[in-house]
C-alpha cells in the first residue's frame, strides 16, 4: 500500500467510530420518541376502548310519558339494535289495542318517528358525543305497548 491509502484507512479509522457515535445518538432519541408515542396511542385506544364499552340510555317518548327502550353497549348501537329492542317491549293484546284487527299478532308501529333523525342520534351516540336519547312518538304509538312498562314523566 502506498502512503495515500494509509492516511485515507487511519483517518476512517479515528472517524468512523466518532460518526457512529452520533449516528447511534440519533437513534437513541427516535427510539425514545417512538416509544413515548406508542404509550400515548395505547393510552387513547385503552380510552376509545371504554368508551364503547359505555352503555346508551334509551327512551320511547310522547312528550308525557316514556318507555326505558334498552341500555345497549355504545359498540352495538344500531338501528337495528333499537329495532330489535322496541320488538323485545311487551305489547298490549291485539283485542286491547283500538289500531289492531283481533287475530294479529301485537307487532309494534311507528309511522310518525322520523327515522332520520333517530339514525344521527345514534351516530352521535356512537361517536361518543352522547350518552342518551329520546325517540318521539305520538300517544297512539306509545299506547301499544303494555302499561306496566311506561312511565309519566316528572
Amino acid at each position: 500500500m502506498n502512503g495515500n491509502n494509509m492516511e485515507l484507512l487511519c483517518y476512517l479509522k479515528n472517524n468512523l467510530g466518532q460518526a457512529a457515535d452520533v449516528i447511534g445518538l440519533i437513534t437513541f432519541f427516535f427510539s425514545i420518541g417512538a416509544w413515548f408515542y406508542s404509550k400515548n396511542v395505547d393510552k387513547r385506544l385503552k380510552a376509545q376502548l371504554a368508551k364503547q364499552e359505555e352503555r346508551i340510555n334509551i327512551r320511547l317518548s310522547d312528550g308525557q310519558r316514556e318507555i326505558q327502550i334498552g341500555n345497549p353497549r355504545r359498540k352495538w348501537l344500531t338501528r337495528s339494535e333499537l329495532n330489535g329492542l322496541l320488538g323485545l317491549l311487551p305489547m298490549k293484546p291485539a283485542n286491547e289495542r283500538k289500531d289492531s284487527k283481533k287475530e294479529e299478532q301485537p307487532r309494534y308501529v311507528f309511522n310518525s318517528i322520523n327515522w332520520t333523525t333517530v339514525e344521527k342520534q345514534i351516530e352521535k351516540a356512537q361517536d361518543g358525543e352522547t350518552n342518551g336519547f329520546v325517540v318521539q312518538c305520538t300517544t297512539k304509538e306509545l299506547n301499544q305497548f303494555k302499561d306496566n312498562v311506561i312511565k309519566k314523566i316528572n
